[in-house]
């Protein structure tokens, strides 16, 4: 959410504006950098910042976010003609949290959930920590005559958005709009950090994901399954493979994308079953 591509997929799809070249500087330091979307309704303006800020710095504290706290309070004063909904991607303490309510940010109802895991980490360690379901999901693919397909190019993804919207409809479930990830991945390949893995049948695609890479990381964005998909578990095999793919590009990290443990139970057991570190930010308004 605080790449380009996604900056320009606000703008074009939504008509949200973001700037880009916000920064936190110490002593001349350059210590974190952000997006920062405004819009601005009559009288009103509405200031969003989705998991940012990026650190530069390591080793940063909670004292590091509160500060930067501080710093967005200071530029935009508390109104009722400003509205901030902010999540730092950031797990805060009872006393961080109580820290932000005195400059007048507090917790809105919903917080965000998502699983990280180590790409840094050995392939027999990352095999070994997953759920023995899984594990055995992946075993069953890899004895299947399904292949992965990776691309690094545009050329087929029209048809991957096809497919995706396809599955959306059949499942009823909320996600990126085809328009977004159409603008998103449009960019995010000019800019060689967009990649499709498909699951092949005798030619035929049964299954795909659509990872976006920012950085050291990826994030899985989008993704969609067939009958012939699920009975493959071609979606093991599939994130498998990412795994391994980016890690062995020196990628460190792999987000999963957010999980939903009451809306969507089958979705999050898939996603902890890989035995990453679940991670909670809370979202702030003030």
């Amino acid at each position: 959410m605080q790449t380009w591509a996604y900056a320009q997929a606000s703008f074009k799809k939504d008509w949200i504006p973001t700037q880009m070249a916000a920064v936190a500087a110490d002593q001349g330091q350059l210590v974190a950098i952000f997006a920062l979307q405004k819009v601005k309704l009559g009288p009103i303006q509405f200031i969003r910042i989705n998991r940012g800020p990026l650190w530069i710095k390591t080793n940063v504290t909670e004292g590091d976010l509160l500060q930067f706290a501080q710093l967005l309070r200071t530029e935009f004063p508390k109104s009722w003609l400003t509205k901030i909904k902010w999540l730092p991607e950031f797990n805060l303490s009872p006393q961080g949290l109580n820290a932000l309510e005195k400059i007048n940010f507090k917790l809105a109802k919903k917080n965000f959930q998502t699983t990280w895991l180590d790409l840094s980490q050995p392939e027999e360690v990352l095999r070994a920590a997953l759920k023995q379901k899984w594990r055995n999901s992946l075993n069953k693919f890899d004895k299947s005559n399904i292949t992965i397909k990776i691309e690094n190019t545009p050329g087929h993804f029209s048809e991957f958005l096809n497919f995706y919207e396809l599955y959306k409809r059949q499942k009823n479930f909320t996600g990126p709009s085809r328009e977004f990830l159409g603008i998103e991945f449009s960019e995010a390949f000019r800019q060689k950090q967009a990649t499709l893995l498909w699951a092949m049948d005798k030619g035929l695609p049964i299954a795909g994901i659509a990872i976006h890479a920012h950085g050291n990381n990826i994030s899985y964005r989008a993704g969609w399954n067939s009958a012939q998909g699920r009975l493959a578990n071609a979606h093991y095999g599939l994130i498998w493979r990412a795994m391994m793919h980016f890690k062995k590009l020196g990628f460190e990290q792999f987000d999963l994308g957010g999980i939903l443990p009451v809306e969507a139970q089958g979705l999050t057991h898939f996603k902890l079953g890989l035995g990453g570190v679940l991670s909670r930010s809370e979202i702030l308004e003030g």
